[in-house]
């Protein structure tokens, strides 16, 4: 129990943080000059939620991944995590892997409720779907990790 209070608690201090603390245009923008990252980017554009995101702007296209690549990564332990205890508490592996969804799918939505809260940040539904991608990932790594450890024993 304690491994998931910590990560929610993790989780939700980065939340609270401003964009701008966790801006990395600036480290970007000291590593690698614009024109040569530009060059390495191909010519993409689409659109998530209200935003056009757009290779055109290269520090700003780098970072929207880094940023939604952390919330498969963060979910994806936070659905591990909660699956492992959930194994133990819920009797069947289903009923787990339920909870675990439901569970982890609260914290998504109340994370982006609370962003939306904050004057510096937004909260987004397309986040949320993100967050759940990021879940299934992690328990779909925790039950391949359990089914393969189990047969290496026998």
């Amino acid at each position: 129990m304690l491994p998931v209070i910590i990560w929610v608690a993790i989780l939700f201090y980065f939340s609270n943080q401003p964009f701008q603390v966790q801006d990395v245009q600036p480290l970007l923008a000291r590593v690698i000059g614009e024109d040569q990252l530009r060059a390495l980017l191909p010519p993409i554009e689409f659109q998530y939620g209200s935003s056009l995101i757009s290779s055109q702007e290269p520090y700003r296209f780098v970072q929207f991944f880094i940023r939604k690549g952390t919330h498969v990564v963060v979910y994806g332990v936070l659905g591990l995590l909660v699956l492992r205890l959930a194994i133990h508490l819920a009797g069947t592996r289903l009923k787990a892997i339920l909870y675990t969804l439901y569970l982890v799918g609260a914290v998504a939505y109340l994370d982006e409720y609370n962003q939306g809260l904050n004057p510096n940040r937004t909260g987004s539904f397309n986040d949320v779907v993100l967050d759940m991608a990021g879940a299934l990932l992690g328990i779909a790594i925790y039950l391949h990790w359990q089914k393969s450890s189990k047969y290496k024993g026998e």
